[in-house]
């Protein structure tokens, strides 16, 4: 698979990743692994235009559903972590994000 220059993305490198994309899902057995696909391909798909470094420190994939649908012990865990315990339960469309994958998070070295 060819690097994409995000400093000049085209409809071409547009039209190949959103194929990779829809595919990412396919013979998984969880979001979590389809997640790690589409994490992986553009943490190392995606180029800086320097000579193929990748340009993407780190990729993460985030779940965002509605707090009131998670299971009722999640609720009350993240609850309380967050100190909220009544503010979320008198918002139930309240956003809740639930990390699925992440790749990288390297460290650059530092010029001097």
């Amino acid at each position: 698979m060819p690097l994409h220059d995000v400093t000049r993305f085209s409809m071409a490198d547009m039209a190949i990743c959103s194929s990779v994309l829809r595919r990412s899902g396919q013979n998984t057995s969880s979001m979590e692994q389809a997640a790690g696909n589409i994490v992986d391909y553009l943490y190392t798909h995606l180029s800086d235009g320097l000579g193929g470094v990748e340009s993407l420190a780190l990729v993460r994939l985030f779940k965002t559903p509605p707090y009131a649908s998670s299971k009722r012990t999640s609720r009350i865990l993240r609850a309380g972590c967050w100190g909220m315990n009544r503010t979320l339960h008198e918002m139930p469309d309240a956003a809740c994000h639930q990390l699925r994958s992440n790749n990288g998070w390297r460290q650059h070295a530092k010029a001097e």
